[in-house]
């Protein structure tokens, strides 16, 4: 074996080890504003506030690491209220290495009102999946350049599923993602079968929102995932400083809840795994928000100080409501 082929097949290790820390290390979408966008982490939370939204994510993870993932993420979810349901899409593009991925997923919620504050909703989502290798990425003066074999582009279908139970201070969530599981797939050391892992993945978390004051909310976090007796979760903490709603909008929602929306607010949250953040963001509207998260991970294997940055542009735009369901919404 020549001096490119070694290259290759170490190039070949490299991206299977960053796919494999990738899956088992922050589970399916681990974005670091997850609790401004909840459904990406739990399909029951589709369509729970009276809104139309779409959330835009960028995120370049493990700045200074050759391959490592960058990520782009673009969601939507819609409340039907007259039918107590929501419904959402999310597409996920995502890069690692010399492989791209992309994930289309189409999630359905159906909340059920306990009470006047208390409510329960149940979520399913299917998504598939493409996995392509762009070859003009690797590097190799040879004629092994010439022989790297093809990667055989599959569709790969695959569900979640979740429950989460709220008020307008709690709210306390299950969800699996990847019901379909194939954790085996990086077992293999040919660089023509190195696959996407798909690793079935449990979160339980718990989020409270304490309103501090007429402009003030604060918000405590914890989150647990298990994947294949991998551990990981973090705590985390949100601070919110609220404004008044315009006239024209309280009219619109109709709804117990929606004096006021979230202005700023900053926060930060520790991953067990070795991951702090910090986040920031400010709502430029009444519709737009803009969010910022800075991670600094201190231990990723043999390297040291990591660190990972991710934007966020949401715009959201009040619904009607009308049907007998009462909205808690989560920004008051």
């Amino acid at each position: 074996m020549n001096m490119t082929q070694i290259k290759y097949f170490i190039v070949a290790g490299l991206v299977a080890v960053s796919l494999q820390a990738h899956a088992q290390g922050q589970g399916y979408i681990d974005i670091g504003q997850k609790w401004l966008s909840r459904p990406l982490l739990n399909p029951a939370a589709t369509g729970n506030t009276p809104f139309l939204e779409m959330d835009l994510f960028a995120r370049r993870q493990w700045m200074g690491v050759e391959g490592a993932p960058s990520t782009q993420i673009l969601f939507g979810h819609y409340a039907i209220p007259n039918l107590n349901s929501g419904i959402g899409a999310t597409l996920t593009n995502e890069f690692i290495g010399f492989f791209h991925t992309l994930d289309i997923k189409f999630a359905y919620a159906y909340h059920l009102l306990l009470n006047q504050d208390i409510a329960i909703s149940f979520g399913l989502a299917g998504n598939a999946t493409w996995m392509f290798r762009d070859d003009s990425k690797i590097e190799l003066q040879s004629p092994l350049a010439g022989n790297i074999p093809p990667l055989k582009t599959t569709m790969r279908p695959n569900f979640d599923a979740g429950v989460e139970l709220r008020n307008a201070w709690l709210r306390v969530g299950l969800s699996a993602i990847h019901l379909i599981d194939s954790p085996k797939e990086y077992s293999s050391t040919s660089f023509d079968n190195i696959q996407p892992a798909v690793e079935r993945t449990f979160y339980a978390y718990t989020a409270s929102r304490i309103e501090a004051g007429t402009n003030l909310a604060i918000s405590p976090s914890l989150l647990g995932s298990v994947s294949h007796g991998f551990y990981d979760g973090e705590a985390g903490i949100m601070f919110f400083h609220k404004r008044l709603r315009q006239a024209h909008s309280l009219v619109r929602l109709r709804t117990r809840y929606t004096d006021t929306y979230d202005f700023l607010w900053t926060g930060a949250f520790m991953r067990f795994s070795g991951t702090i953040a910090l986040m920031a963001g400010i709502s430029l509207t009444e519709q737009w928000r803009l969010g910022y998260a800075y991670e600094y991970t201190f231990r990723f294997r043999k390297i040291k100080y990591v660190s990972t940055h991710e934007v966020m542009l949401s715009w959201r735009m009040p619904i009607f409501q009308r049907g007998p369901r009462k909205y808690l919404c989560d920004d008051c």
